[in-house]
Parts: structure tokens; sequence; C-alpha cells
């Protein structure tokens, strides 16, 4: 197996980050009821907080605020479910890692099952939180795992390897 290298993941992480973002918005004013989905505890806090304060500068910064916590919550949901249906799928990559030519594997090669996915995209978090450390291993590793690869059980490599 061809491992596919940081260069290559990356450009593959862009353009799915363009993925995610774009039908993200598309949903958010589209379909509004599905970004609005769990945000109503939150929206009910907010409309509290300005009916106390009767100040309309809490209101704005409420409206500003609730806007951004939805657009937060519906991309997570969007590049959960694109990432992991994906990875899962007979492709074996999301459309960015396809675009490039590399796929994901499981540690012997053959395709990734759906919990072996999940596992993927929650540690892809943890890679994340920890300053994007757990993606620079990729640089050091001789099969050019991230820490999340390394979670998951998987690689990914370049596709013509296969």
């Amino acid at each position: 197996m061809r491992y596919a290298s940081f260069w290559k993941r990356l450009k593959a992480y862009h353009a799915d980050a363009w993925i995610v973002a774009i039908l993200t918005i598309l949903i958010d004013q589209f379909i509004p009821e599905a970004s609005a989905q769990g945000m109503e505890d939150f929206a009910q806090q907010i409309q509290t907080m300005q009916q106390l304060t009767g100040s309309g500068e809490v209101a704005s910064t409420g409206d500003i605020l609730q806007s951004i916590m939805r657009g937060i919550v519906l991309g997570l949901v969007v590049s959960a479910i694109y990432n992991v249906a994906f990875v899962a799928s007979s492709w074996q990559a999301t459309p960015g890692k396809r675009w490039c030519g590399i796929m994901v594997v499981d540690i012997k090669g053959g395709r990734p099952n759906l919990a072996q996915s999940c596992v993927r995209h929650l540690a892809c978090g943890l890679s994340t939180l920890m300053f994007c450390v757990g993606y620079l291993t990729v640089i050091f590793t001789r099969e050019k795992t991230a820490l999340h690869d390394v979670i998951s059980n998987t690689r990914v490599i370049v596709k013509e390897s296969v």
C-alpha cells in the first residue's frame, strides 16, 4: 500500500470543508426547520434573558449568538453524516478524498465498517482539539498515520495502489 501524504490529505480536507460548508448553508437557508432541531431550549434561554434585561442590545446579541450556535451545531451534524457515510460507503472516501485520489482502508487494506468510520470521525475531533497535533503525526510516521487513524485502525492510501 502507498500511504497518502500529509499534503494530499490536507488538500482533500479543504475540498471537503468547502463542500460541508456549502451544504450547511443550503440546509440552513432552504430547510430552516432542520437547522432549528435541538435549538429550542437555547432559543428559550435567550428569550428569557431578553425579557429579564429588557435591553435591545441583548436582543441583537442573542440573535447573533443563536444564529452562530445554530450554524455550529448544524455544521457539526452535516460534517458527521458526510464523513461517516462516505468513508463507510463503497467509495471508502469523501468526495474530497476521491478527487485527490485517496481512500480510507482498515488496517488489513479492506473497507472500514460503519463503527470504524464513526470512531474515526469522532477521533478527528480529538486530533483537532489537541491543537491539530493529531494531524501532524502524518508527517512523522512510516504509515503516515494521524491520531484518528491509529485510534480507528484505519489508514489513508493512494487509490491507485489498491
